[in-house]
């Protein structure tokens, strides 16, 4: 398996990777370090806060747990048991996710003096355990099997049992309202822009399905949804608005609530000849969607017999775009609108689940030319150059050409 680091540095060229920091405080600082199996390679490397780290354990899931001292009045808390420094310095116990880019958990554990953590470990349920040394007289106790302090320093024991945040979520498909039963799919959860959890889901017969994590998990934060059979990723805003502060944000123990998805816009389309009004059948091409001057996707299709493809967009596109067609045999590059108006400022509105219609598509212009010397009037056999086509002073399209070299002379025009 893999190797994990922790410890304290004072470089500003600390090899990172994927870090929570990327800068250092002055002076001490702590690091958390992952190596690949073959440890050949940082999975993650990261300063966590100013102090000095002397142990790490890691659970079966892959989270890492620290702890050390620290003299920081500003080491990062997140659902702290202890919110303020005591004193300088301070143990401290924290949390990483299984990125190494968030702190799930971090507080401070001391009292009116010195501490510091020497040991770490945490079990099979998610409970931390710390050992290290106080000169404190007034170390925060709980059921004490020593009540008052000897000499110092005093050796220390602490269990720390982390706060759970369990999401019991049920998925609704957002056109039909019927429950998106037994289907697999990716729950990510950020914290601002930073994934700081990820877990692998499948609903049941009723659309729900339910994550728990240790840390916890609270906060304004995003979800994400992604890997779900017919629905792109998508995204639930959960951070407090002002009228729904209260059940918007997610807190310690069970959040039930329910989420609409919306699903994979599809687009059956049929391409005709603009001039013949035929299929154009049996030809392979790209279609791009646009918002404004913006590629949002580009599918490859092949039309069938009847000149009709069917594709799925592998995001969410439910909004006025461009449908441009390319790469068709034949058929200059061009853009589509629903009522077969071809122009680039043309807009058609694509909605989330199934659209279908059809587009008409000009033939490419083709020219078939004599060149003929204008003093002889012998054709100019095996002769390259450009052709260029003018609107005004415009010019509209230039394309190189070579005359063959079929030439019928007229006998009277031999000589001996």
């Amino acid at each position: 398996g893999s190797a994990y680091l922790t410890g304290s540095t004072y470089s500003t060229g600390f090899p990172l990777a994927q870090p929570m920091r990327t800068q250092p405080e002055p002076g001490d600082n702590v690091f958390v370090t992952k190596l690949s199996p073959a440890g050949s390679a940082l999975v993650y490397s990261t300063y966590v806060a100013s102090g000095r780290a002397f142990a790490i354990a890691v659970d079966h899931d892959g989270y890492a747990y620290i702890t050390g001292d620290t003299q920081s009045d500003s080491f990062p808390l997140v659902n702290p048991t202890q919110a303020s420094l005591a004193s300088a310095p301070d143990a401290f116990v924290a949390k990483l996710n299984r990125a190494g880019n968030a702190l799930l958990f971090g507080t401070y554990l001391g009292g009116s003096s010195h501490e510091v953590g020497y040991g770490i470990d945490v079990d099979g349920a998610g409970h931390v355990y710390v050992t290290g040394a106080t000169w404190s007289t007034d170390f925060p106790t709980t059921a004490p099997s020593q009540h008052t302090d000897g000499n110092y320093p005093d050796a220390l024991l602490a269990e720390i049992r982390l706060p759970t945040t369990t999401i019991d979520n049920t998925l609704v498909d957002g056109l039909t309202g019927q429950p998106i039963r037994n289907s697999a799919g990716v729950l990510t959860i950020y914290r601002d822009v930073t994934p700081i959890e990820t877990t692998a889901f499948k609903t049941d017969a009723l659309g729900r399905f339910g994550v728990t994590f240790s840390g916890p998990i609270s906060g304004g934060l995003r979800l994400g949804y992604s890997q779900i059979a017919g629905y792109p990723t998508q995204f639930e805003d959960r951070r407090p608005t002002v009228d729904e502060a209260d059940t918007r944000l997610l807190r310690e123990g069970t959040n039930a609530f329910t989420t609409r998805l919306l699903p994979a816009t599809s687009l059956t389309n049929t391409l005709l000849d603009d001039l013949t009004g035929w299929p154009i059948a049996g030809l392979s091409g790209t279609l791009t969607v646009y918002s404004g001057t913006t590629s949002l996707e580009t599918q490859p299709f092949t039309t069938d017999v009847n000149g009709s493809f069917r594709t799925t967009f592998t995001r969410l596109i439910s909004q006025s775009v461009h449908l441009e067609y390319a790469g068709l045999t034949g058929y200059p590059r061009q853009y589509f609108d629903r009522v077969g108006a071809l122009s680039q400022a043309a807009v058609v509105r694509l909605v989330s689940g199934e659209n279908g219609f059809a587009a008409r598509l000009v033939p490419s212009a083709k020219l078939v030319d004599t060149l003929l010397d204008d003093a002889t009037g012998l054709p100019l056999a095996s002769t390259s150059g450009h052709v260029m086509v003018y609107d005004g002073a415009t010019v509209l399209d230039e394309q190189p050409f070579t005359t063959d070299a079929d030439i019928v002379l007229d006998p009277s025009l031999l000589t001996e």
